[in-house]
C-alpha cells in the first residue's frame, strides 16, 4: 500500500500549493459583483422601461381610434345640419333636408346660438383629428426612437411618450367637452326654436 504522508510533512503541502487556484483577493471579487449587479440592475430597468412604452403605446392606440370614431360621428352629425336654403341643403339627401333648419326662420338669437353649434362642431372635430395625428405620430416614432437610439434612449422614449400621451388624453378631454356643448347647443335650438 502506498505511504501516505503525515499531514504536517513537508511535501504534502507543496503539492496541495501547486494544485491550488490562487488565493482570491476579496477587493477584486467585490468589485466584480459588484459589476455583475449593476448589469443585472441595467438589464432590469430596460425590461421595465420597455413595458411601460409598450403601455403607452397600447393606451394611444386606444385613444386614437376612439378620436377617430368621435370624430367621424360629429363630422357626420354636423353634415347637413343648419345650411342656408340655396347651398347645400337642397342638394342633401331627403334625410338631411328633414333635419335642416331654415336660417331664414331663426331669431336673432337663435342665429348667435348657430354660429356657437358650428363653431363648437369644428372645434371638436378638429381636436379629435388632431388627437388622431398625435398619437399616430407616436405610435410609429416612439419604438424607433427607443431602440435605435444611443444608451438611455429607452429611458427618453418613454419619457416623451408619458409627456405627449397626456397632451393627448388633454386635447380629447377638451374635444370631448366641445362635442358635449355642442350637442347641448343643438337640442335647445331644436327645441326652442
Amino acid at each position: 500500500a502506498p505511504q501516505r504522508d503525515a499531514p504536517g510533512a513537508r511535501g504534502s503541502s507543496d503539492r496541495r500549493r501547486s494544485d491550488a487556484p490562487p488565493p482570491v483577493r476579496p477587493l477584486s471579487m467585490i468589485l466584480a459583483r459588484k459589476l455583475d449587479l449593476q448589469q443585472s440592475l441595467r438589464r432590469a430597468l430596460v425590461t421595465i422601461e420597455d413595458k411601460e412604452l409598450a403601455l403607452h403605446i397600447h393606451n394611444n392606440q386606444r385613444l386614437g381610434l376612439i378620436s377617430a370614431m368621435l370624430a367621424i360621428f360629429i363630422f357626420g352629425a354636423f353634415y347637413g345640419r343648419y345650411l342656408p336654403q340655396n347651398s347645400l341643403a337642397e342638394k342633401a339627401s331627403s334625410e338631411y333636408a328633414e333635419i335642416a333648419v331654415p336660417t331664414s326662420e331663426l331669431g336673432a338669437g337663435h342665429v348667435v346660438l348657430l354660429h356657437a353649434y358650428m363653431a363648437l362642431t369644428a372645434a371638436a372635430t378638429i381636436l379629435q383629428l388632431l388627437v388622431v395625428v398625435r398619437t399616430t405620430m407616436l405610435c410609429v416614432l416612439a419604438p424607433g426612437l427607443g431602440l435605435r437610439g444611443p444608451e438611455g434612449s429607452m429611458t427618453r422614449a418613454v419619457l416623451v411618450l408619458r409627456r405627449q400621451s397626456m397632451i393627448n388624453l388633454h386635447l380629447f378631454y377638451a374635444g370631448y367637452v366641445c362635442f358635449c356643448a355642442d350637442a347641448a347647443v343643438y337640442l335647445y335650438i331644436l327645441f326652442e326654436g
